[in-house]
């Protein structure tokens, strides 16, 4: 079988954009949503922090369901922010938050992080959550390093995602995910290099609960420094 290979300057973001867009329809119905996302029991990690304000980047994935973080911590939060790159996906999740009857400081908008400037001026945050997406950021130090200019002294950034068994070899990509993934795990020492590069103190890293019908996942918790 052949395999795809990219050009050097494809362009991930674009390619996800797409895939978002054409696919919403069937991300609250994916294999084992519900499971995974009672693995995950991201209320747990959140509980106890100050969680006056939060993001939730993206605010849609296809393990998640649409808006699902933002539902969670809609009873936790008084401003809750949702960021996506695809359109379609963010007015789902505006629609969501209209359900809720949250009030204007909760809502949803298209962003790139990467390349987009000045994308919450003058806002700083509690916490940030970023589930399920890092396989699909083709620079992940960059984006750690942006994830924690959203944050307040002292705020977490939270990550789940695929775990990357260290003294084995990453797993292939499917030739369908060539295009829009740039790998499936990650190591605690790939977070732990991400977080260095960022200026961020990594806190943990830990095995979300398994499920013997789906894949192995870590939560890890990164904390932005308070200056001395």
């Amino acid at each position: 079988m052949s395999t795809t290979t990219l050009p050097a300057n494809h362009d991930f973001t674009a390619a996800n954009r797409a895939f978002y867009d054409e696919n919403v329809a069937t991300f609250e119905t994916y294999p084992r949503v519900k499971e995974r996302a009672a693995r995950q029991d991201r209320r747990r990690h959140a509980r106890g922090l100050p969680l006056r304000q939060a993001v939730d980047l993206p605010c849609a994935y296809n393990y998640n369901g649409i808006g699902l973080m933002c539902k969670e911590l809609y009873n936790y939060s008084s401003e809750i922010v949702g960021l996506d790159i695809s359109p379609v996906v963010v007015e789902r999740c505006n629609q969501v938050f209209k359900e809720l009857g949250a009030g204007e400081e909760s809502y949803a908008f298209v962003a790139n992080i990467l390349t987009d400037k000045d994308i919450l001026p003058g806002k700083k945050f509690d916490l940030v959550f970023c589930s399920n997406s890092y396989h699909h950021f083709d620079q992940p130090e960059e984006v750690t390093r942006i994830l924690g200019t959203f944050l307040k002294p002292g705020g977490t950034l939270l990550i789940i995602n695929r775990i990357q068994n260290p003294d084995e070899p990453p797993v292939e990509l499917k030739e369908e995910h060539r295009h829009f993934v740039v790998r499936y795990g990650f190591t605690e020492e790939d977070i732990k290099r991400y977080c260095d590069v960022a200026g961020l103190d990594f806190v943990s890293y830990g095995k979300v609960p398994p499920d013997e019908q789906d894949l192995d996942l870590f939560i890890a918790k990164v904390v932005k420094p308070v200056p001395k």
